[in-house]
C-alpha cells in the first residue's frame, strides 16, 4: 500500500508537470504567433518605407536633372547676351566712329 500510495502520488505529481509543460507550451505557441504577426507587420512597413524612399529618390533625381538643365539654359542665355551686348557694343562704336567721321569729314570740306 504504501508503494502503491507512493506511486500514485508520483503519478499525481507527473500529471500535474504534464498539464504545466502543457500550458507553457500552448503559452509560447501564442507568443511565438504574436512575434510572427509582428515581424509580418513589420516586413510590410519596411516594404512600404522602401517604396516611398525610391519614389522619393526618383522625385529627387528628377529635380536634380531639371536643375542641371536649367542651369545650362540660363548659363547659355547669359553667354547669348554677353555676346549681344559685345555686338551692341561694337555697333554703337562702330555708329560713333561713322558720325564722327562724318562730321569731321563734313569739316574738312
Amino acid at each position: 500500500q504504501k508503494n502503491a500510495r507512493k506511486a500514485d502520488r508520483r503519478l499525481k505529481e507527473l500529471a500535474f508537470q504534464a498539464d504545466e509543460d502543457k500550458k507553457n507550451q500552448e503559452r509560447l505557441q501564442e507568443l511565438i504567433e504574436k512575434l510572427q504577426s509582428k515581424v509580418l507587420t513589420y516586413k510590410r512597413q519596411v516594404e512600404e518605407a522602401e517604396e516611398i524612399a525610391a519614389v522619393n529618390l526618383a522625385k529627387y533625381r528628377k529635380v536634380q536633372h531639371e536643375l542641371e538643365d536649367a542651369e545650362e539654359r540660363a548659363d547659355s542665355a547669359e553667354t547669348s547676351m554677353s555676346k549681344l551686348r559685345a555686338k551692341s557694343r561694337s555697333s554703337t562704336s562702330v555708329q560713333r566712329t561713322t558720325t564722327v567721321s562724318s562730321k569731321s569729314m563734313s569739316r574738312i570740306e
